[in-house]
């Protein structure tokens, strides 16, 4: 059921995005207090309770999923939140990744917004086998989209389960 709901939202949102035009002018509503901070290939709502994202969005072209640069990544703090980002101690010995919601893959404009797509500000706890399985796989078919229908709107977030 969720490979469904993932699946589907990011079908919705790579075809009804391109009629958006060129400027990414919507986000997904604002969450109670939470932090909005808008990257230079992001935006998302910080989650503190959960020291994680609510939702990130991003827009990516054609010309941004082509790029062949090859940059090294290093996961770090994100010293814009206010009330202090996740860090790598909250990863340790969890058996979660740290799944980036706005893929390293699609932020390499330039080796400094392929570095923000580190922030742990952008990751969310995955299971390896989720992570590196279907999620992989769905942010290379947003990749063909985005080069396929030039521009594509995303919308990534996590399922908080029995949130009280």
């Amino acid at each position: 059921m969720l490979r469904r709901l993932l699946i589907s939202l990011f079908v919705l949102l790579s075809y009804v995005g391109t009629t958006f035009g060129q400027s990414f002018d919507y986000l997904p509503a604002p969450v109670g207090g939470h932090q909005i901070i808008a990257y230079p290939q992001f935006t998302l709502s910080y989650n503190e309770t959960h020291e994680q994202p609510d939702w990130v969005a991003y827009m990516l072209t054609s010309q941004e999923a082509m790029i062949e640069d090859s940059f090294s990544g290093i996961f770090t703090e994100d010293d814009s939140i206010s009330t202090g980002s996740a860090h790598e101690d909250d990863y340790r010995s969890t058996g979660f990744d740290r799944g980036h919601l706005s893929p390293a893959a699609d932020n390499k404009a330039s080796e400094a917004t392929y570095q923000q797509s580190y922030l742990m500000s952008n990751m969310s706890p995955q299971l390896p086998t989720f992570n590196q399985g279907i999620w992989k796989r769905l942010e290379a078919w947003v990749r063909d989209n985005a080069i396929t229908y030039d521009t594509v709107y995303v919308v990534t977030g996590p399922v908080f389960v029995h949130n009280l």
